[in-house]
């Protein structure tokens, strides 16, 4: 699985909205009250957002797993932090297009969550494996030995 799934469903205008800070970076798809519809990358964020419902019936958010921000979207999650930028800035016309797929689903939240995991999959699908550390290196890289926590000695210290 790329992501997990976070479905928020029915904010009102007087629902209050609490964004924890939180290093992820995630795909996040709304429908408004008035029928339109965006899908939105949402950088890691440093600090916290509080902010009304504004009338959204639906917000699916899909958060990326780590070290999928750079492969998936094609920027660094660096580049994205304490911002939210529409797909078709990242993506182009295929961010349209995705869009486009994922308003046509309408207020079917099970469908709306299938269109978007189908679409990171089929881009993960297209991307150039990453060769193992010891196949980069042209060598065979070994782990240290590990130590048993037992045979570690210490002494509490005294401060003054």
């Amino acid at each position: 699985m790329l992501a997990d799934v976070e479905v928020m469903s029915g904010l009102t205008d007087e629902a209050a909205v609490v964004q924890v800070p939180d290093v992820a970076t995630a795909l996040a798809f709304r429908t408004t009250a008035s029928g339109r519809s965006e899908l939105f990358v949402v950088g890691p964020r440093t600090r916290g957002r509080y902010h009304p419902g504004r009338g959204v019936p639906v917000c699916v958010r899909l958060r990326l797993r780590p070290g999928l921000a750079r492969p998936l979207l094609g920027v660094p999650a660096a580049e994205l932090v304490d911002k939210t930028v529409r797909i078709t800035d990242l993506w182009g016309a295929a961010g349209a297009r995705l869009t486009e797929a994922l308003t046509d689903a309408g207020p079917d939240v099970p469908l709306v969550i299938s269109r978007l995991q189908q679409a990171l999959a089929a881009r993960a699908a297209t991307l150039r494996p990453v060769p193992r550390i010891d196949q980069a290196l042209g060598r065979p890289v070994t782990m240290p030995a590990r130590t048993p926590v037992g045979a570690i000695s210490w002494r509490p210290r005294r401060t003054r």
